[in-house]
């Protein structure tokens, strides 16, 4: 399972135009500041508070499902910063995972329902619709729950880049 959920992570590498200690200073603000209505109904991505800086160099981005938007969550950023060529300038490199523990736990559920389903349909009757049941639920059901992931993988690219835009 692990090794099919690698295919659908995404690294990549982005220049932020920020020394690092800077970078980590406005991460720092932007967790420590609070947050108002007027920030609770605006539409915007980036949540400082979704930020969790794991030592001096590391930053985890686990975004929160909301009243606004219940699907944000269901994935991680990782990202490590790295010193630029010039003193000025950091450079980020990360890993975009569109699943978490609760995706992996719901998989195996699937497949535990669906190998009981097909023992079941087996056991009370053995025809070419039975077989042809047994066959689509094994095709359609992993099938769309994959499609979550590919969506999560494509929110979390946009969150990860309203959240560099935002730091600049």
């Amino acid at each position: 399972m692990k090794k099919l959920l690698k295919y659908f992570e995404e690294p990549f590498k982005k220049e932020l135009p920020l020394s690092k200690y800077k970078l980590l200073v406005k991460l720092t603000e932007g967790k420590e500041q609070t947050r108002g209505i007027a920030d609770l109904i605006s539409l915007s991505l980036v949540d400082h508070g979704d930020v969790k800086l794991l030592g001096e160099d590391k930053i985890e981005i686990k975004p929160k499902a909301g009243m606004f938007d219940p699907y944000k969550g269901g994935g991680s950023i990782v990202m490590t910063l790295e010193s630029g060529a010039e003193v000025s300038e950091t450079i980020g490199r990360g890993n975009i995972k569109p699943y978490n523990q609760s995706y992996i736990v719901a998989f195996y559920g699937l497949l535990t329902f669906l190998l009981l389903w097909t023992i079941v349909a087996f056991v009370t009757d053995i025809s070419f619709n039975t077989i042809l049941l047994v066959v689509a639920g094994w095709v359609l059901f992993p099938l769309f729950m994959l499609l979550p992931i590919i969506w999560t993988r494509n929110r979390l690219r946009d969150y990860r880049d309203s959240f560099l835009n935002n730091i600049k």
